[in-house]
């Protein structure tokens, strides 16, 4: 029982300190993308990493350019075991889409799954019209109007 506890700990922290930044914050999106997403990332991640910002009306977006874990993996030969760091954004992005807050997450592209870049979109979305995962790594496609899907091969 305390070894789960434990285990979930850094999660709940992480909850916990994401629902104190909505609780203070009128219109998240509004603050996010007064920030620089890229360069609060460079802070925590390193200069190994590398990130962009995106900013539109409705919309935050940080892009990973290059992801350190990734490479480490590509060079180790296991680059699928990317997807294990890519699954701890999971959490914190299920505390923002949890909250009653104007605001939802969507991660449409990844470097784990075959990206050139990570996508990930802090959205004004009062109705929280986006429910469930909007997450590539949990299986989400992201599909656009224009997108002309593949047929699959005849067997």
């Amino acid at each position: 029982m305390r070894q789960a506890f434990l285990a979930q700990t850094p999660v709940r922290l992480m909850g916990l300190m994401i629902r104190v930044l909505l609780w203070c914050t009128r219109d998240p999106v509004t603050w996010l993308s007064r920030k620089s997403l890229a360069e609060l990332s460079r802070r925590r991640y390193g200069v190994r990493m590398g990130f962009e910002d995106e900013v539109a009306p409705d919309r935050a977006t940080l892009i990973v350019t290059h992801c350190a874990f990734h490479q480490f993996f590509v060079e180790h030969g296991a680059p699928q075991l990317t997807r294990l760091f890519c699954e701890w954004d999971g959490y914190w992005m299920d505390a923002f889409d949890a909250s009653s807050r104007p605001i939802r997450t969507e991660r449409p592209t990844t470097i784990s799954t075959g990206a050139e870049r990570c996508h990930f979109h802090f959205i004004r979305d009062p109705a929280k019209a986006g429910k469930g995962p909007r997450d590539v790594v949990r299986g989400w496609v992201a599909t656009a109007p224009d997108t002309k899907t593949s047929e699959p091969e005849a067997q």
